[in-house]
C-alpha cells in the first residue's frame, strides 16, 4: 500500500469470480487472481467484497499466501512475511508501517472492519504471527520514542515535548507495565542513570566523530 494514501488505496477494474486461467484445483496449479501492485492500487472497498467466502464467513488462514489451501477458489490477498511477495501484499509489513497499537484503525484500513480482525486474531494458526508482530511493534515504539526522549534532553527542546514522548511511551508500550511494581527511583539512582546517558552520549559522539559521521 502507498504509505502517502495508506487510508484509502490498498485498478479499479472487475474481475471474474474464477481464477484468470480457468484452472481449478484438479487440472492444473491455481493462479492468483491478483498480483501485488494490483492489490495496492485497490481501495477497502474494493477488497471488502473478498473478505469473506461464499457462506459469508469472514476468511482467516485461507486470506495469507503461506496458509491459504485452496487459493484457486479463494486466492490469497495478504503474506505472513516480512515483504510482499509478487501476488500478495505483507499485513506483517503494514502492521508495523501503521503503528496502530489500539489496532482498531489498523483492522479498518487493511480489513475493513475489527470484527474480522477479531476473527483473525482468534485463529489457531495465526495467533503465533500475529503476537510476534505484537512484540515487535512494542519494541519498535521503544527504540523509537527512547531515542526521541534522548534527542530532546539533548538538544533542550522544553519539557512539554519530553513529556509528551514519555507519555507515549510509557502508554502504547509496555515500558510503563514494567514499571510498575517498584517504588520511586532514588537519588543515587537518578545520578548514575544521569551519569550513564552523558557517558554514552558522548561515546557515541566520540565514535561517530571517528568515522566522519555527524550525529544529530
Amino acid at each position: 500500500m502507498d504509505t502517502q494514501n495508506k487510508t484509502e488505496r490498498i485498478s479499479t477494474e472487475d474481475r471474474p469470480e474464477q481464477p484468470i486461467n480457468g484452472a481449478t484445483p484438479a487440472s492444473s496449479p491455481a493462479t492468483p487472481k491478483f498480483t501485488c501492485e494490483e492489490i495496492k492500487g485497490m481501495t477497502i472497498d474494493d477488497l471488502r467484497p473478498h473478505f469473506k467466502d461464499v457462506r459469508n464467513v469472514w476468511r482467516t488462514a485461507n486470506l495469507f499466501e503461506e496458509t491459504c489451501e485452496d487459493p484457486a477458489k479463494y486466492p490469497p490477498i495478504y503474506s505472513l512475511k516480512d515483504e510482499d511477495t509478487s501476488s500478495c501484499v505483507s499485513l506483517k509489513r503494514l502492521y508495523l508501517l501503521i503503528e496502530d497499537v489500539t489496532e482498531h484503525t489498523f483492522a479498518r484500513m487493511c480489513l475493513g472492519s475489527w470484527e474480522h480482525w477479531e476473527q483473525i486474531t482468534d485463529s489457531w494458526v495465526l495467533k503465533p504471527h500475529i503476537e510476534k508482530w505484537r512484540a515487535l511493534l512494542d519494541l519498535q515504539l521503544k527504540a523509537k520514542y527512547l531515542t526521541l526522549i534522548k534527542q530532546q534532553a539533548e538538544e533542550s527542546e522544553g519539557p512539554n515535548a519530553l513529556n509528551a514522548t514519555k507519555y507515549l511511551l510509557e502508554t502504547t508500550t509496555s515500558f510503563g507495565k514494567e514499571r510498575q511494581g517498584r517504588g520511586r527511583p532514588s537519588k543515587k539512582e537518578k545520578e548514575a542513570y544521569l551519569k550513564k546517558e552523558v557517558r554514552d552520549s558522548q561515546t557515541l559522539k566520540d565514535d561517530a566523530k571517528r568515522l566522519g559521521l555527524k550525529v544529530v
